[in-house]
């Protein structure tokens, strides 16, 4: 079931946008998460059977997929590969302290109770989530960067002076503003080499 819901999440994503894919996962898995609890409490094998069914679903449709697509998106490309990996091991890390501690808590909360808490945690993050994460769908590299920054910040992020320092590139791809900044590099390579000519020349003719 999860396969299933990443591979719906992969075909509406770029459709519908990240922000309500994301959200439409958390509102399915705290619904799943609610009823697993209560199927158990109630001690009704049929809901907490089928309530797991849709949880994986929903979870594959946005809560797995989505921290390994916004993490690639919003980070300055100079640190996307260390900030990405971080994110990575924080990732397996949550869910290996998940797996080590869930016995533990069904022991001291019931099996019921756990799910509970568990529902619970995902409201307290859709929350945290509906206020803080950004859409970055249709974004250019430099405009996700600018939703990071105070209004003051903002001009520094613009197309206008991105093109001015960088030249009239488009910023659609990695590889795009990467090769701006290699042409910036070179760009001011070369002005230096004119400065120091420039200065050769001036002590030959003193």
């Amino acid at each position: 079931m999860q396969l299933i819901g990443i591979c719906v999440c992969y075909s509406i994503i770029d459709r519908k946008g990240r922000r309500p894919t994301l959200f439409a996962s958390m509102t399915t898995v705290c619904l799943s998460l609610f009823l697993i609890g209560l199927g158990f409490a109630l001690d009704v094998p049929i809901m907490t059977v089928a309530s797991m069914w849709f949880y994986l679903f929903a979870f594959g449709v946005g809560l797995s997929t989505m921290p390994y697509t916004m993490n690639a998106e919003i980070y300055p490309v100079e640190y996307r590969g260390i900030c990405v990996a971080q994110a990575t091991g924080v990732f397996w890390a949550s869910n290996f302290v998940v797996s080590i501690t869930f016995l533990s808590l069904a022991r001291a909360l019931t099996n019921a109770g756990v799910f509970f808490l568990y529902f619970a945690i995902v409201v307290v993050s859709e929350v945290y989530f509906y206020f803080l994460v950004p859409e970055t769908k249709g974004l250019s590299l430099h405009e996700i960067q600018a939703l990071f920054h105070s209004e003051d910040d903002h001009s520094l992020f613009s197309e206008d002076s991105a093109k001015e320092h960088y030249g009239s590139v488009e910023f659609g791809s990695v590889r795009k503003l990467d090769d701006a900044l290699e042409d910036a590099d070179r760009h001011d390579g070369s002005d230096g080499s004119n400065e120091e000519d420039h200065a050769t020349s001036n002590k030959q003719i003193v």
